[in-house]
């Protein structure tokens, strides 16, 4: 499992040059009305106050569950709390050391199991300007490896329905990684994210189950 943790940090630190395609959109602002029009741009971790996320998740190693449990993430203003549970116990991390909701959401989150699942730094720079439409893909290249991105279709999860984007992560030394995930521009964490390292047969995987607001 260390492999598979060490690929999704490196993520975090990419150099990126984009060499996908552009839009001419300026802006993630303005979600889809339901009939294709608006733009459909996701800006991850832009979070409104008082909101609440519940995830299922499981984390597999050499193809075996090794553990899972269910993650809550309420975010306040500007408090955040993360609560998990693995192996029957119970943790909670609450974190308000900061007016900036997101430095309390990512300290918060580097305190569970799956804080390179639920927080990835690059996120923001490499969905801008990309348009959220069936069939639309991307890529980026720097000196650690290929980051390849598609917009395959759409799915739905605890009642919200969001684009499923499938990622592929290639190193010439570490090996390969697919990531999915299922994102909306309604919310600013994804509805299910799953990682797999295609060598290893680790795997994390994260699905939403209720959000309230």
């Amino acid at each position: 499992m260390l492999r598979l943790t060490s690929l999704i940090f490196v993520s975090l630190a990419l150099t990126v040059s984009f060499t996908g395609c552009d839009d001419d959109s300026d802006n993630g602002e303005g979600p889809d009305d339901g009939n294709g029009n608006g733009n459909q741009q996701w800006e991850p971790y832009k979070f409104h106050p008082n909101t609440t996320y519940e995830y299922d998740y499981t984390i597999t190693d050499n193809g075996e569950t090794t553990n899972s449990g269910r993650v809550q993430v309420e975010i306040g203003d500007p408090k955040v709390t993360v609560s998990w549970n693995m192996d029957g116990s119970i943790y909670d991390t609450e974190v308000n050391q900061s007016d900036n909701i997101l430095e309390n959401y990512i300290q918060a989150v580097a305190s569970t199991p799956l804080a390179g699942v639920l927080y990835q730094g690059q996120w923001s720079v490499i969905f801008t300007n990309n348009e959220l439409e069936t069939g639309n893909s991307w890529s980026y290249e720097s000196d650690e490896g290929t980051m390849l991105f598609e917009v395959t279709g759409k799915d739905s999860y605890a009642g919200i329905e969001g684009f499923v984007l499938e990622m592929f992560w290639q190193d010439g030394e570490e090996g390969n990684v697919t990531w999915e995930s299922c994102i909306t521009p309604d919310l600013p964490l994804p509805l299910m994210s799953y990682i797999h390292d295609i060598e290893s047969d680790n795997a994390f995987h994260v699905e939403l189950t209720d959000y309230q607001n």
